[in-house]
């Protein structure tokens, strides 16, 4: 598993010095808001329903076959709805109102990289029903996959007739269409699926979803508001330099997405003590490694940065190390948030992320007109922080935790931490 986690670290940051050096900061800037959008495109229109898989999963109520038929039908039908929404709003709002600082024409090749929602969604459950019966390597494995499909993509289309930005949105839809067949085959295979769209477990796994998309669509609105934001004040150099900061954050970030795949199922196959102990030993392990991390980074993001992306990129590393701490504040909120997952308690970390959701929006707009993508940083980590206070102190109140044995590392976690 530490295995796993060093690799798709690594293949990410790899994937940022080929793009970063493939399409510069203007482009780099463009491409992070195209592929934000279709994030959140996703977001919507998947409605949270992965989460229930593993939910499901854990607690005995699904069978992985039947979740799988689910999946590729659900995929189908909300990924086709959320194109045409999308194509819709472009047409008569989007365009206008925000990219046509960035499309000469309305209707750049570049759009059609929207086409790919259905498969995001589908790989978002596909990934989801891996975690639920508990094949971490399966999944990591395919997240591995994924990233050396784009960078193997990404090396052919640049060598082709597209330009730089149309090279690296058609290998982004190519590696996530090939690692989604590959996937789905794997599945149908392992868990013998039958595709049929269940009437009476659709209701349930929407009402589970429902809920777990609010937080979700609010923590995902959380990390694409700065470059949405910044993508309305500034100008597509900037915000490729804010993208890229935030992209070699999210690689910590994406640290704990990783943890939360195995906390996540094995909360919701544990009882109440012993899912409190293991989420305790977790944010408490993950905190002072976090700690270490803040500190060897500044002089990594100082000279490492420079030195892989390049001299234009210098200004990433200013910014990197201004919002390091609001992106290890997000993963604390992940640890805690499959917690109350997992607990069957969805709407207990809602609050913490729309009010973090408000503050960003809040620190964004008055700081990003001020201080650029300064400001932008800034803010996010004085959201994350405010979003970290508030969840922490909803999940002292639940479990009766004292904050000192939340906080306070004992020789056991010492112990777990040099096992790995």
């Amino acid at each position: 598993m530490a295995l796993g986690k060093l690799a798709i670290g690594a293949l990410n940051f790899v994937t940022r010095i080929v793009l970063a050096r493939l399409l510069g900061p203007a482009g780099l800037g463009v491409y992070g808001i195209l592929t934000y959008a279709v994030t959140l495109c996703v977001a919507i229109t998947n409605a949270g329903t992965q989460n229930s898989h593993i939910h499901d999963l854990g607690k005995k109520i699904s069978t992985p076959g039947g979740d799988l038929g689910f999946s590729v039908l659900f995929a189908a039908g909300a990924g086709g709805l959320g194109i045409v929404a999308f194509y819709a709003a472009y047409d008569l709002l989007l365009y206008d109102w925000y990219f046509a600082k960035y499309f000469e024409v309305k209707y750049p090749k570049v759009i059609l990289i929207f086409l790919a929602v259905p498969a995001n969604i589908l790989w978002l459950h596909l990934s989801s029903i891996l975690l639920g019966v508990k094949q971490f390597r399966a999944a990591n494995a395919f997240i591995i996959l994924q990233s050396l499909l784009l960078v193997v993509f990404l090396l052919v289309f640049s060598q082709s007739t597209l330009g730089p930005l149309e090279s690296a949105v058609a290998a982004w839809v190519m590696s996530t269409v090939v690692a989604v067949c590959l996937l789905l085959g794997y599945g149908l295979v392992e868990f013998r699926a039958t595709l049929a769209l269940k009437v009476t477990n659709l209701p349930r796994k929407l009402k589970f979803g429902s809920l777990a998309m609010i937080s979700g669509l609010s923590e995902t609105l959380t990390l694409l508001a700065p470059v949405f934001i910044a993508g309305y004040f500034l100008d597509s150099r900037e915000v490729g330099i804010l993208f890229l900061a935030l992209s070699l954050a999210r690689i910590v970030e994406q640290m704990a997405v990783v943890l939360n795949s195995v906390l996540f199922p094995y909360n919701a196959s544990l009882d109440l003590p012993d899912a409190v102990r293991l989420t305790s030993n977790s944010f408490r392990i993950f905190l002072y490694l976090s700690i270490a991390g803040l500190i060897l980074s500044v002089p990594v993001a100082v000279y490492a940065v420079p030195l892989l992306f390049g001299a234009e990129y210098d200004e990433s590393s200013i910014l990197l190390i201004a919002m390091m701490p609001g992106i290890v504040s997000l993963s604390l909120i992940r640890i805690l948030h499959a917690f109350f997952l997992a607990q069957s308690r969805p709407q207990t970390p809602i609050v913490a992320y729309v009010a973090t959701l408000f503050a960003i929006i809040t620190f964004e707009i008055l700081l990003i007109p001020v201080l650029g993508s300064l400001g932008a940083a800034l803010g996010i980590t004085a959201a994350y922080l405010v979003g970290l206070v508030i969840i922490v102190v909803r999940y002292l109140a639940f479990t009766g935790t004292r904050l000192a044995n939340l906080c306070r590392i004992s020789r056991a976690d010492l112990a777990l931490i040099r096992n790995g």
